[in-house]
């Protein structure tokens, strides 16, 4: 098996848009060789979805499509959820079909939708779980148990899926090779955006309720010369303090939502970058996706403790005490670190190159059909 000139079909659970996270890089890196077909999952249902609905495609360029597949009913209990899933898998492979996809892949990463490999009838599937807790959900057992390879974000997934005894492989977050390319005319202007606001630390994501907010403000209180940009969505509920926090907080910025091939320049103007997660949230103990990308510019990183960073540790600032945290990034703003963590992170960094990971997905297919 090698991924390349493939039809490729990849599922998800958030729509194809500026905001990217794991199967959207995924669908990107593998459209480079492929053939990718990019299915939303079914947006809110309405009732005219029972008389009036059309597979729409989208053309993103030549070797990259966007599919919309709608609900016919409202996804109320487990009966018509199976409905739901059994006629939009027909509706899809007719569509792949009157379109000449007569041979492709399924690389899901959700078990929400599509969610029986074997009725979609492709000649290989995959489940890459990217997210924790998938198992409370109606279709995660039968995309478990009918894929042909489970792919895994981290090992501390694994317990969840003792139940299916499929190959199993981890591929952790990864990073582009793009990531360290970059455009002079894009890098002066947004250098320009960001002038006004002198040394700044940097988050990147969504900010909801598994942000760490007690230690955003304690940051903000502390180093009250610093700016704290965040780059991303606002997902918390204006009647909710946390939301007036990032309102009325002075050298807190929201710069709101920016296509993500360009937030590699916001990460390079950056002085350092924070991921504060609140490690109560089931799930923000394991790994912060945007780590990653911190990593591919050398900054210095200001975390709880992530599991899966331990091997390199030394490369980051995580401690599970707000107030331990706080003190490095005071020592760090004081008196700056060692030259040689920057090389060591970018580096590093490449390790988690979505090339690598293709690669490492092709030789375990290989080897397991080889045995």
């Amino acid at each position: 098996m090698k991924f390349e000139n493939q039809n490729i079909l990849i599922v998800s659970n958030e729509p194809w848009g500026e905001l990217w996270f794991t199967k959207h890089n995924y669908a990107n890196e593998l459209s480079k060789r492929n053939n990718v077909i990019f299915i939303n999952s079914p947006f809110k249902w309405k009732p005219q979805n029972i008389f009036k609905n059309k597979i729409k495609k989208e053309k993103e360029k030549e070797n990259f499509s966007v599919l919309s597949i709608q609900n016919y009913l409202p996804a109320l209990n487990t009966y018509f959820i199976a409905f739901n899933n059994f006629i939009a898998t027909k509706r899809l492979r007719k569509f792949l079909k009157r379109n000449k996809y007569n041979d492709y892949i399924l690389w899901s990463f959700t078990p929400l939708f599509l969610y029986n490999p074997k009725l979609l009838k492709c000649k290989l599937s995959i489940f890459h779980v990217a997210d924790l807790h998938w198992t409370k959900f109606h279709g995660t057992d039968i995309l478990s148990t009918n894929a042909d390879f489970l792919f895994f974000i981290s090992k501390h997934i694994l317990p969840e899926y003792s139940f299916t005894n499929k190959p199993k492989l981890i591929l952790h977050h990864g990073i582009s090779s793009e990531e360290y390319e970059f455009d002079s005319a894009i890098e002066a202007k947004i250098k320009e955006e960001l002038i006004s606001y002198g040394k700044f630390g940097l988050f990147i994501g969504s900010i909801d309720n598994r942000l760490n907010f007690d230690l955003i403000y304690k940051m903000s209180q502390k180093f009250q010369k610093v700016n704290f940009l965040f780059v991303g969505p606002i997902k918390v509920e204006t009647t909710h303090n946390y939301y007036h926090l990032f309102k009325a907080t002075v050298n807190i910025y929201n710069l709101g939502i920016k296509p993500y091939k360009i937030l590699k320049y916001y990460i390079q103007k950056s002085h350092f970058c924070i991921s504060p997660m609140d490690i109560n949230y089931p799930g923000n103990d394991i790994s912060h996706h945007k780590t990653i990308s911190y990593l591919a510019q050398g900054k210095p990183i200001f975390s709880p403790v992530f599991k899966e960073y331990l091997s390199f540790e030394n490369l980051l600032y995580m401690n599970n005490s707000d107030e331990i945290l706080l003190n490095s990034l005071d020592q760090f703003l004081k008196n700056g670190e060692d030259d040689s963590l920057y090389t060591k992170r970018i580096d590093l960094s490449k390790y988690f190159l979505f090339e690598k990971h293709i690669e490492r997905a092709e030789n375990y297919i290989n080897e397991i059909f080889k045995g």
